[in-house]
């Protein structure tokens, strides 16, 4: 096993351990939101929830905020994320969450995104097998914008929608 897939696989357990820590006094459901695929990858592989003592049914839902969905393709794009997922195809297959897209059983999914076509297939074959995937797309907001104005009452007429988007979604499927 190459040092850089232990290195992520480590920060991976790592994330949802934080994540179980911020959520142990909620109850025994959470729901996920992240601008970055360890999110969907999360929600679309059991085992890693396995690996921490959760069950992929206290996964309630989750929302990505402009993470991709295919790795492959975007380590291909943005050649500097390799130092996190080194150089090996086959980690990023397995990291990316688009080869678990045909999973049945998914937690509901909003996907945050300025363009819709990245996600397109990932959305396709995710509805195909009965989950539930939305999409907010951005047409106006920078990446930089989706991530920093998410929550935000400032900004633009469309920061507000997304932000009203995430918080329906979220009662919808978590309250």
């Amino acid at each position: 096993m190459e040092k850089r897939e232990i290195q992520s696989k480590k920060g991976l357990y790592s994330i949802i351990s934080l994540i179980i820590l911020v959520f142990i006094g909620i109850g025994s459901y959470f729901f996920l939101l992240s601008l970055n695929p360890g999110v969907k990858h999360i929600g679309t592989k059991p085992k890693y929830l396995n690996q921490v003592g959760l069950s992929p049914n206290s996964l309630k839902s989750l929302v990505s905020l402009e993470g991709p969905v295919n790795l492959t393709e975007f380590l291909q794009r943005m050649g500097g994320y390799k130092k996190v997922f080194g150089n090996d195809k086959k980690v990023w297959v397995e990291a990316s969450p688009e080869t678990y897209a045909a999973n049945k059983q998914l937690p509901p999914m909003l996907l945050v995104t300025r363009r819709k076509s990245t996600i397109a297939a990932f959305v396709d074959k995710t509805r195909i097998a009965g989950n539930t995937a939305n999409i907010f797309e951005c047409k106006t907001l920078s990446h930089s914008e989706v991530t920093q104005l998410i929550g935000s009452t400032k900004g633009t007429e469309e920061a507000k929608k997304m932000t009203k988007a995430v918080a329906e979604f979220f009662k919808k499927y978590n309250l």
